[in-house]
């Protein structure tokens, strides 16, 4: 039985939830071969940002006297988060999963799924624990007694070692769950940037636009042609049915080799070494694109990127900005929606 903690969302029920995530074509396969299977979940109702979850007590008890095995994934992967909302849901968050596991009987292995980025600010990231300026109690407490602003003001020397609140909060649960497991069996899984699908349940599956898949699709839309950025630095991607199938596995190795507290096992899932580069992952979406060309691109998809910030501008400006600006005004003028600035409206929010 797989029980799986789930919020309403939009005035949507987590049964109704569950419902719909199982009408994606990802299912289907599972629908063929195990006809079955949902009545294998069960959603537990339960929200991050509520004291124990929003957890019934008979929840509560099902998941304390039923559970063996824990895979603590859900967090707040907002990049630029506000810093109280980070930390409830990445740090306070973990600390409530653990005070349940305390009490679950029967628990063979707990994972916290962490990042490959939590500990960024260290050149050579081992798999071991790091030291922190600060504390996840005193950081708890900080949320708990002042206001935002304040708390912004108080961290922001140790917060800008980091590159955003949600690598910083990651990081800061790790050093949580290795002062405050005890005797626990858990570990630490920190994959890097997990995108679709190599061969399970179907092949390139995905069903977002976050990270590289958002930049992705402006790319083959012909909007994002011109990129500030090192091309030459390996795309640090992992597939996601690869990346379950490792969880899966730690917990098994974990509670095979019943590690604890500071000496508990930590896995960094990350590319292998022969791992393309950002410009030959780009490359390979563009040959794809030659065969599969999207129908609505506004310009030929096309992929530089600069180290230089000013020339970057420049070619921004001069292949990007002002042909737009262009097209925009072309296009009012024939009394029709813009369609470039729709469209690059929509790429500026997804990065």
């Amino acid at each position: 039985m797989i029980y799986l903690l789930i919020r309403s969302k939009k005035e949507k029920s987590p049964e109704c939830r569950l419902d719909e995530i199982f009408e994606k074509p990802l299912f289907d396969r599972i629908k063929r071969e195990v006809p079955n299977f949902h009545k294998k979940i069960t959603p537990i109702v339960g929200d991050l940002d509520a004291r124990d979850f929003g957890l019934s007590e008979n929840d509560k008890n099902i998941l304390i006297t039923q559970t063996s095995i824990i895979f603590h994934v859900a967090a707040n992967v907002r990049f630029f988060e506000h810093i109280n909302i980070a930390i409830t849901e990445n740090v306070t968050a973990t600390h409530t999963i653990l005070k349940l596991a305390k009490r679950m009987p029967n628990l063979k292995s707990f994972i916290h799924v962490s990042t490959a980025f939590a500990n960024c600010h260290v050149k050579h990231i081992e798999e071991r624990f790091y030291s922190y300026p600060i504390k996840h109690k005193d950081l708890m407490t900080l949320i708990r007694n002042l206001p935002e602003n304040q708390v912004e003001k108080k961290i922001s020397t140790i917060t800008s070692q980091w590159a955003n609140t949600y690598t910083f909060t990651k990081a800061i649960a790790e050093g949580l769950l290795r002062d405050e497991s005890g005797d626990l069996p858990i570990a630490i899984f920190r994959p890097s940037i997990v995108l679709s699908t190599a061969n399970e349940p179907v092949a390139g599956w995905i069903d977002n636009v976050y990270g590289p898949i958002g930049i992705t699709v402006a790319g083959v839309l012909g909007i994002a042609r011109f990129h500030h950025c090192n091309g030459n630095v390996k795309a640090n991607i992992v597939p996601v049915d690869l990346t379950v199938n490792a969880l899966i596995v730690s917990a098994w190795d974990t509670f095979n080799q019943n590690r604890k507290g500071k000496h508990m096992l930590i896995y960094n899932y990350v590319s292998p070494v022969d791992g393309p580069t950002w410009n030959e992952y780009a490359q390979a979406i563009l040959d794809i694109n030659k065969i599969y060309p999207v129908h609505k691109a506004i310009y030929l998809p096309l992929n530089i990127s600069f180290k230089s910030k000013a020339l970057y501008t420049i070619c921004f400006w001069l292949g990007c900005f002002i042909p737009a600006l262009f097209i925009d005004v072309a296009t009012m003028c024939m009394n029709h929606t813009p369609r470039y600035h729709v469209k690059s409206n929509f790429y500026y929010s997804m990065i």
